[in-house]
Protein backbone atom coordinates (compact mmCIF):
# COMPACT_ATOMS: atom_id res chain seq x y z
CA UNK A 1 0.00 0.00 0.00
CA UNK A 2 1.32 3.42 -0.92
CA UNK A 3 1.22 6.15 1.60
CA UNK A 4 1.83 9.84 1.61
CA UNK A 5 4.44 11.46 -0.61
CA UNK A 6 7.80 12.63 0.74
CA UNK A 7 7.52 16.11 2.28
CA UNK A 8 10.63 17.23 0.38
CA UNK A 9 10.71 15.57 -3.05
CA UNK A 10 7.12 14.25 -3.25
CA UNK A 11 8.17 10.66 -4.14
CA UNK A 12 5.60 8.06 -3.15
CA UNK A 13 6.50 5.97 -0.11
CA UNK A 14 5.62 2.36 0.59
CA UNK A 15 4.96 1.02 4.10
CA UNK A 16 8.56 -0.18 4.43
CA UNK A 17 9.86 3.31 3.72
CA UNK A 18 7.43 4.75 6.26
CA UNK A 19 8.78 2.29 8.82
CA UNK A 20 12.35 3.35 8.00
CA UNK A 21 11.43 7.00 8.62
CA UNK A 22 9.66 6.11 11.85
CA UNK A 23 12.69 4.13 13.08
CA UNK A 24 14.81 7.23 12.48
CA UNK A 25 12.46 9.28 14.66
CA UNK A 26 10.39 11.01 12.00
CA UNK A 27 6.89 10.32 13.27
CA UNK A 28 5.21 13.56 12.22
CA UNK A 29 6.96 14.17 8.90
CA UNK A 30 7.13 11.89 5.88
CA UNK A 31 10.46 11.49 4.09
CA UNK A 32 11.71 9.05 1.45
CA UNK A 33 14.99 7.19 2.05
CA UNK A 34 16.89 9.55 -0.27
CA UNK A 35 15.80 12.63 1.65
CA UNK A 36 16.31 10.89 5.00
CA UNK A 37 19.92 10.11 4.10
CA UNK A 38 20.44 13.69 3.03
CA UNK A 39 18.90 14.97 6.29
CA UNK A 40 21.16 12.57 8.26
CA UNK A 41 24.20 13.74 6.31
CA UNK A 42 25.21 10.22 5.24
CA UNK A 43 25.05 8.22 2.04
CA UNK A 44 21.92 6.23 1.28
CA UNK A 45 23.47 2.75 1.56
CA UNK A 46 25.03 3.49 4.95
CA UNK A 47 21.78 4.91 6.27
CA UNK A 48 19.76 1.93 5.04
CA UNK A 49 22.17 -0.62 6.50
CA UNK A 50 22.15 1.15 9.86
CA UNK A 51 18.40 1.54 10.08
CA UNK A 52 17.72 -2.07 9.08
CA UNK A 53 20.08 -3.25 11.82
CA UNK A 54 18.18 -1.02 14.26
CA UNK A 55 14.80 -2.27 13.00
CA UNK A 56 15.88 -5.87 13.60
CA UNK A 57 16.99 -5.00 17.13
CA UNK A 58 13.62 -3.58 18.22
CA UNK A 59 10.50 -5.75 18.35
CA UNK A 60 8.21 -2.75 17.83
CA UNK A 61 9.81 -2.23 14.40
CA UNK A 62 10.81 -5.80 13.63
CA UNK A 63 7.28 -7.24 13.80
CA UNK A 64 5.81 -4.98 11.09
CA UNK A 65 9.04 -5.25 9.05
CA UNK A 66 8.83 -9.06 9.05
CA UNK A 67 5.10 -8.93 8.31
CA UNK A 68 5.88 -7.00 5.11
CA UNK A 69 8.63 -9.40 4.03
CA UNK A 70 6.53 -11.44 1.61
CA UNK A 71 4.61 -8.54 0.10
CA UNK A 72 5.59 -7.06 -3.23
CA UNK A 73 6.50 -3.40 -3.06
CA UNK A 74 3.62 -1.32 -4.45
CA UNK A 75 6.13 1.11 -5.95
CA UNK A 76 7.03 -1.55 -8.52
CA UNK A 77 3.49 -1.41 -9.90
CA UNK A 78 4.09 2.29 -10.60
CA UNK A 79 7.39 1.50 -12.36
CA UNK A 80 9.31 3.18 -9.53
CA UNK A 81 12.40 1.59 -8.00
CA UNK A 82 12.07 -0.28 -4.73
CA UNK A 83 14.95 0.45 -2.36
CA UNK A 84 13.65 -1.53 0.56
CA UNK A 85 12.83 -4.94 -0.91
CA UNK A 86 16.50 -5.99 -1.17
CA UNK A 87 16.82 -5.06 2.50
CA UNK A 88 13.89 -7.32 3.35
CA UNK A 89 15.79 -10.24 1.86
CA UNK A 90 18.93 -9.55 3.92
CA UNK A 91 19.13 -11.31 7.30
CA UNK A 92 19.92 -8.90 10.14
CA UNK A 93 23.08 -10.82 11.00
CA UNK A 94 24.57 -10.08 7.57
CA UNK A 95 23.95 -6.32 7.67
CA UNK A 96 27.31 -4.68 8.24
CA UNK A 97 27.61 -1.21 9.68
Amino acid sequence: MLAFPCDICERSLCERQQLIALALGYDEDTFCPHCLAQKQGIDLDTMLQSVVTYIHSRDCFKKPWVALANEACPLLTLNQPCLCKPLMDTPAESVVL
